[in-house]
């Protein structure tokens, strides 16, 4: 393996355990006064889940297998330019519709103006930030210092390489 796995993981852990729940939680906790309101959340929880699902269930096992493979493995190896693209247009559009249910609960005035912009800070810290991270190290991944090239069948072949160079000093 040519990179920390760990690494890739805490971001995961921290995606999954602490930054969608709160995401969430923030989305429960508002109390839409108009159909308009109603309907910012449900575009934005959708929006959400569906991000979330994609990366729980392909995204995040992927990536974390292509770190892990051995070379006799098997298992998808995902287009991570494809994966970089698709994560940032789901969160442009998260982000688009966070920006259209502050002006919708501002309008309605479900939350106080200091309220609307304690609320963004917290997500933009939590939930942005964090999917900054992670995009980071995503393009990593696809950056020259990751590309490694000791290959075989386009797998990384630095377990094998080594394994060879131990048996190699043991004889």
């Amino acid at each position: 393996m040519c990179v920390s796995v760990n690494k890739y993981k805490k971001i995961i852990e921290n995606l999954q355990q602490k930054v969608y729940p709160s995401v969430h939680l923030f989305l429960l906790n508002i109390n839409p006064d108009s159909e308009l309101c109603l309907t910012a959340i449900n575009e934005l929880t959708n929006e959400l889940s569906s991000l979330e699902k994609i990366e729980n269930k392909l995204i995040f096992p992927s990536v974390l297998s292509l770190l892990e493979k051995d070379d006799e493995d098997d298992t998808f190896s995902p287009n991570i330019e494809q994966v970089i693209k698709l994560t940032q247009q789901k969160q442009d559009k998260i982000k688009q519709l966070f920006v259209n249910l502050f002006i919708e609960t501002h309008q309605c005035g479900v939350c106080s103006k200091e309220d609307l912009d304690s609320e963004l800070k917290k997500i933009e810290t939590s939930f942005f930030e964090a999917k900054q991270q992670w995009l980071a190290v995503l393009h990593f991944l696809t950056s020259y210092e990751y590309k490694c090239n000791n290959r075989i069948g386009g797998n990384c072949a630095c377990k094998t390489a080594k394994k060879s160079i131990t048996n190699i000093a043991i004889q």
